[in-house]
């Protein structure tokens, strides 16, 4: 049984372990989205410290992280294109699944569980973005409902918006 639960400090190298095997599948694709300082050991610190840092669980065994905020993005505010809905949001952030789960099919359980965690908060609508050189990412946006909506500078380059109203 697939599960969404809250990230402890005490969980922190696993969460990162998660980001560093994301960095090295992006490597390995042919780009660099994430660099060696971003996101850093500190960013999943702030994450799971700020109550937004989450692990993806298969039964009792982690196999992914995600960052779930729902604080406005201030980079948002600057997108060149239009959003489908201005209402609260969700912003996700630092999706990624170990290596050992790579082409189990599971971006659908994700995603749902993303959508559940946030219709739980009382959210019903999500954005987010990634490097236009993710091609898998955006496939992933594509395949859970998610539609294009524009770009926005972001951390020192242009990223492709998505949103979702739940």
């Amino acid at each position: 049984m697939y599960r969404l639960k809250k990230a402890e400090l005490s969980e922190l190298e696993l969460c990162y372990g998660f980001i560093e095997d994301g960095k090295m599948y992006q490597r390995e694709q042919g780009f660099t989205q994430w660099t060696d300082t971003y996101p850093n050991m500190d960013t999943a610190k702030g994450d799971i410290e700020k109550g937004e840092g989450y692990i993806f669980l298969d039964g009792d065994e982690p196999f992914g992280y995600i960052c779930i905020s729902l604080k406005k993005e201030p980079a948002y505010d600057k997108l060149k294109g239009s959003w489908h809905a201005d209402e609260p949001y969700a912003v996700l952030n630092r999706l990624a699944l170990s290596s050992k789960s790579r082409g189990r099919g599971l971006s659908q359980e994700v995603f749902r569980l993303v959508k559940d965690h946030c219709r739980k908060q009382g959210i019903s609508y999500i954005r987010t973005n990634t490097a236009p050189e993710n091609k898998l990412m955006q496939h992933l946006f594509e395949k859970a409902g998610m539609s294009f909506c524009g770009t926005v500078d972001f951390r020192g380059g242009e990223k492709l918006c998505y949103d979702l109203q739940l």
